[in-house]
This record gives structure tokens, C-alpha cells and sequence, in this order.
């Protein structure tokens, strides 16, 4: 009996030990899959947040790109003085919240404010994070466009320092100036006339085409024409200094409505092509009535005129 007690025990034995490994091994298996799915897990939240700051990116820039142009625009309207150096004055906008080193309203409102509220956004997901703006610029991009130009580094760290993603991303946003004020109004009617980009959205040609655009008050193209930078700046004409950074064309003409201008008192030139940077310009540019014409004020140069196609008498 005691030999067959023996022989049960050794058989029992031999049936767990096979049980026991395969526990031991299942549960090594299962607590490396458990470790892999974990850092899996964590490794997408860390790629999809960094991600995230990219895709993020275009709409910081254009709302604050628009919120910086706006308040160089007030800038101009307060002092009646142009910019020095457009691009740059909004860029530090952009940054600083500032315009001539002094507050705007927007210092709550800039990149690095939206890279913060980043960087506090993966700490709730347990990730540290360094974001670097670098090359930030503003260019001119056609007439009705400025580019906004910027590279950001993004270097995020999982909290238990396990992990880490650096990405480097380049975002180039074409702002549209409609709706923005020209400032060669306000810089020209001593702050009494203000107008508004509106691009044409016909074809200006014909004398019924010039009065539409001259009635609604819209902007054409201008191989001549100062840019919308240029005008910031007081400009009369296209410069090199932003015709150099775009193949496109980037000057803006409006035609002036003279009878606003002799309404709020500033004195008229009445043989002057409405053209608006002719017309507000030092040099003379004689006009000539269209023909055809509902306006009997309506005075164009013969360049202009041939290029809208109308006739002069």
C-alpha cells in the first residue's frame, strides 16, 4: 500500500508539473502582451497628440495671423502714421502682443499663448513637452493673399520617461486680406475716409464693368499697384522689397469715388485719374472722361483705360 501510495503521488506529480509550467508560462505570455498593449496604447496618445499640435497649427495661424494684421491696421488709424517694416511689425504681434515693444489687446492672443495651452493639454495625458516657433514669417503672396510662414519643433516625453517623439513641422497658410482696411485711405484723407478690401468678382472690362467696380467699391490686380504690405507701409507703389519674395502678381487698385472725398472736405483733383495710387500720388496722372460712363467725374489715364477697356473723351 505504501508503494502504491507512492506511485499515485509521483503520477499526480507528473500531471501538475506540466499544469504549473504552463501556468508560470501563460502568465509570463499574458503580462508581456499586457506590457506591449500598454506601451502600444501609450505610444499612440503620444503620436496622435504631437500630431495634433500640427494639425492645430494652420488655425492658430490664421486667427492670429488676422487678429496681428488688424491691430497694425489700428496702429496706423491711431498714430496716422504707416509702418516702418510691415511683415515684421505683425510678426511681433504674432509673438509678443505687442507693436513698438507697446500691449495690444492681444497679449493673450499670440503663438507662444497657443503653444502653452498646448503644452498643458498633453500634460493631462502625461506628457512633457518643449515646442520651439522657429522662422516664423510674412510674405506677400498675390494681391490678395499674404503667405504666414512657420516651422515649429515638438519634442514630447511620456511622463515615466519611457518614451519620447520629436517632430519638426514647416506650415506655409495663405491668408486672405478681403475685408481688411486699406490704409492708404486712412493715411491719405487724414483718417476721414476708411475703405475695405473687396476683391472684384467680375471681369472689369467695359464702361458698365468700371461703373460697377467704381459703385461697390472693389479691388482689382495691378502690375503697379502697391501690395497690401506696401500700403501698410504707405506705399504708393509695388516695392522690390516685397515683389522679390512671389512669382505673383501683388499690387491692389481701387478707383476712388470722388464725390466722398469732397464730402468729407478734402479738396478734389479734378483732372486726375481716380485710380487710387495715381490719384493720391504726388506725380500728376491726367485723366480723361469714359465714355459711356454713368458718372460724369469718372476720369482715367489712357494706360488704365486700355487696360479696362474702355473709351476717353
Amino acid at each position: 500500500m505504501k508503494n502504491k501510495g507512492i506511485f499515485y503521488s509521483i503520477v499526480t506529480l507528473l500531471f501538475l508539473v506540466p499544469l504549473i509550467l504552463y501556468a508560470t508560462t501563460y502568465l509570463d505570455i499574458t503580462s508581456a502582451q499586457l506590457e506591449y498593449k500598454k506601451t502600444k496604447i501609450t505610444g499612440e496618445k503620444l503620436s496622435a497628440y504631437v500630431e495634433s499640435i500640427n494639425s492645430d497649427l494652420p488655425r492658430a495661424l490664421e486667427i492670429i495671423g488676422k487678429q496681428s494684421v488688424a491691430a497694425a491696421i489700428a496702429q496706423i488709424d491711431y498714430s496716422g502714421t504707416p509702418l516702418d517694416d510691415a511683415n515684421n511689425r505683425i510678426i511681433e504681434v504674432m509673438m509678443n502682443g505687442t507693436i513698438y515693444s507697446r500691449p495690444t489687446n492681444l497679449t493673450n492672443s499670440t503663438l507662444p499663448s497657443w503653444v502653452n495651452a498646448a503644452i498643458f493639454k498633453g500634460v493631462r495625458y502625461g506628457f512633457e513637452t518643449n515646442i520651439t516657433i522657429k522662422n516664423l514669417s510674412v510674405n506677400a503672396y498675390d494681391s490678395f493673399h499674404v503667405l504666414l510662414r512657420a516651422t515649429i519643433i515638438v519634442n514630447s516625453t511620456e511622463s515615466s520617461r519611457t518614451m519620447r517623439l520629436d517632430k519638426t513641422y514647416n506650415e506655409d497658410l495663405v491668408l486672405s486680406i478681403e475685408g481688411f482696411e486699406d490704409t492708404i485711405y486712412t493715411l491719405n484723407t487724414n483718417g476721414l475716409l476708411t475703405r475695405t478690401i473687396k476683391k472684384a468678382n467680375i471681369t472689369v472690362s467695359g464702361a458698365t464693368a468700371v461703373d460697377t467696380a467704381v459703385a461697390q467699391k472693389l479691388y482689382m490686380s495691378s502690375n503697379d499697384g502697391p501690395s497690401f504690405l506696401d500700403r501698410l507701409e504707405g506705399r504708393l507703389s509695388t516695392s522690390s522689397k516685397y515683389s522679390s519674395q512671389t512669382p505673383n502678381i501683388i499690387g491692389l487698385e481701387t478707383l476712388i469715388y470722388l464725390p466722398e472725398i469732397s464730402y468729407v472736405g478734402v479738396p478734389i483733383k479734378t483732372s486726375q485719374s481716380v485710380i487710387d495710387h495715381y490719384y493720391f500720388g504726388s506725380s500728376a496722372h491726367a485723366g480723361s472722361l469714359v465714355e459711356d460712363s454713368s458718372y460724369d467725374w469718372l476720369r482715367l489715364d489712357a494706360s488704365h483705360a486700355a487696360f479696362y477697356g474702355v473709351t476717353l473723351v
